[in-house]
This record gives C-alpha cells, sequence and structure tokens, in this order.
C-alpha cells in the first residue's frame, strides 16, 4: 500500500475546517495504518473514518482554485495511471543550462502488473515477472502515452512536478 502524504492544500483545508477530531496530526497519524477489523476493530475503524474524512478533503482541494497549481514529485505522487500534466527537466546540450517543459503522462508505482494495467504494454519482456499473476510488473516511472498512437513509451527526463489534468472542453 502506498504512504498517503497530504499535500500543503489538503492541510489547509482540514484546519480550515476546524473539526474537533479530524485534525492535521490525527489524519497523518491514520491515514496509513492497516489495521484489521478481526483483529483490532477499534483502530480499523478510527482509520476507515479517516479516510473517508480525507477523500472528501481530497475532492474540496480538487474543486479549489488551488487545484491546477504544481504539486512537486517530493511532495507525493498521482494515482497510478492518473493521466496528468508533469513538468520536467533537460539541459541544454551546449550551454549545459537548465531547461523545464511540459507534457502529459502518467505515473507507475512499480507494483502493479501488466494485468491490472488499463494500458496495453508491448516489449516488456526483460521486465520482472510475476508467476502468480501470469503478468509483468510494469517498473517504477512515468509514461506517456501519444492519444493516436499505440505506444506507451517511458519518460526520459526527470520529473519534477505535476498536476491534475483541467477539464475537458464540451460543447452546449
Amino acid at each position: 500500500m502506498e504512504k498517503i502524504q497530504m499535500t500543503e492544500r489538503e492541510k489547509e483545508i482540514v484546519t480550515d475546517l476546524s473539526h474537533e477530531l479530524y485534525t492535521v496530526e490525527y489524519l497523518e497519524h491514520w491515514l496509513n495504518r492497516n489495521d484489521s477489523v478481526a483483529l483490532n476493530a477499534s483502530a480499523a475503524l478510527q482509520a476507515m473514518g479517516a479516510h473517508g474524512f480525507y477523500e472528501a478533503v481530497k475532492r474540496m482541494a480538487a474543486g479549489s482554485s488551488h487545484a491546477a497549481e504544481w504539486i512537486p514529485c517530493s511532495e507525493r505522487m498521482p494515482e497510478n495511471e492518473e493521466e496528468v500534466e508533469i513538468t520536467y527537466i533537460r539541459k541544454h546540450y551546449r550551454t549545459d543550462e537548465t531547461l523545464y517543459f511540459t507534457g502529459r503522462a502518467f505515473y507507475t508505482d512499480g507494483i502493479m502488473t501488466t494485468e491490472d494495467s488499463v494500458y496495453c504494454w508491448n516489449d516488456c519482456d526483460l521486465w520482472e515477472y510475476d508467476e502468480e499473476k501470469d503478468a509483468y510488473i510494469i517498473p517504477e516511472g512515468w509514461w506517456e502515452f501519444v492519444s493516436f498512437g499505440e505506444e506507451v513509451t517511458a519518460v526520459d527526463a526527470k520529473v519534477i512536478a505535476w498536476k491534475p489534468l483541467t477539464e475537458t472542453y464540451k460543447e452546449v
């Protein structure tokens, strides 16, 4: 299970809500617990409540004007295979100056298999194979999928930040 880290915006929302129980400290403690209901029902229910509250906070953050802000990769990564806008860097081949670019991509955590993926993965014979799932494990990293192509390719540059995509245009 991937560790949940609250963004600064989410912490701000929690603080603004001033809930007696669900404080930033409380959520940070309970969000990453994985208690079994059979072994520790009380703790499992506390964690479930924290998760429900946090899901509401995430939706509030996504619906705010802050949703378009860049999230540093050092702060947290998007959900597996969630297509997002990325900022990546490259060095200029002559001057060694750092250049910044944007693009669309998705991230995988190195645990997901090709069987669980929504994408069709080719040329994965060199990846680790999970015999139990009869599928290859997709390496951790950033990937891009060209909308009108058939290939998924690795992003071969350092990704430093990401943000959710904006709503698509719809004719009225």
